[in-house]
């Protein structure tokens, strides 16, 4: 077995490219800029716990689905949470393959209102990951 050095965050960004068919532009761990969310749907994920080990990770996430059409957002972010529990997965992370064996919800995705912009659409969902490389 080798070591599992890859970013967790980049795990989750890399797996949300490979579940969903939005472009690397739409993706990232920054609130949506203007731009990102003239063009469409808008997903935000990062790291907000668990455990990174030598050869196994069990990251937690949140993600969070931007738009400005409320059923395009509820429908990203629920097809994104479908996606996450087809497990397995088979993600390549930096050119090393990882295997997502597991994926648990563990705050289903709702809408939450966004402070920073109170027109814009936002659903917030919370996973948890069990991977290994």
């Amino acid at each position: 077995m080798t070591t599992l050095s890859v970013s967790p965050t980049d795990l989750m960004l890399d797996l949300l490219l490979q579940i969903t068919e939005l472009h690397y532009s739409q993706v990232g761990t920054d609130d949506p800029s203007r731009d990102q969310l003239a063009s469409g749907l808008y997903v935000q994920a990062y790291q907000v716990a668990g455990e990174v080990e030598r050869y196994e990770q069990a990251p937690e996430y949140d993600v969070l689905v931007y738009g400005s059409g409320f059923k395009a957002v509820e429908g990203m972010a629920l097809d994104i949470e479908d996606a996450l529990l087809r497990y397995p997965h088979r993600v390549t992370v930096g050119g090393k393959l990882v295997v997502v064996d597991r994926a648990d919800v563990t705050s289903a995705a709702k809408e939450q209102p966004w402070d920073t912009d109170p027109s814009v659409i936002r659903f917030h969902g919370s996973y948890a990951l069990a991977t290994r490389g």
